[in-house]
């Protein structure tokens, strides 16, 4: 394996546990816009809205990052030095979406 490809491995492992932290967010300020509210009660629901917001920036920036490697073409899809893997990897980060309310589930 090269250096290319482990770089761009450890790139989506990082955007993978990025999006995994804001599905979780997301699930937390769910579970507490759910309930009967307390002031307190509405102070942890805002507070859980700025983590999941957090949350999704962080997400984001992996994504553009991973995307910005691409786009420098040593990634990208007919390029010399990238292989068939690489290439496949970046040209899905052109058609990808964003979370859906049931893939929250």
């Amino acid at each position: 394996m090269n250096a290319q490809h482990t770089e761009l491995d450890q790139m989506q492992r990082a955007y993978k546990a990025a999006v995994d932290q804001w599905i979780a967010a997301i699930r937390k300020e769910e579970a507490l816009a759910s309930v009967n509210h307390t002031v307190a009660q509405v102070d942890r629901w805002e507070h859980a809205h700025f983590d999941e917001e957090d949350a999704r920036k962080r997400a984001k920036r992996r994504k553009r990052t991973m995307r910005r490697r691409c786009e420098r073409g040593s990634l990208a899809s007919g390029t010399a030095g990238g292989s068939v893997g690489e290439s496949t990897r970046c040209d899905s980060l052109a058609t990808s979406r964003r979370p859906l309310s049931s893939d929250l589930r």
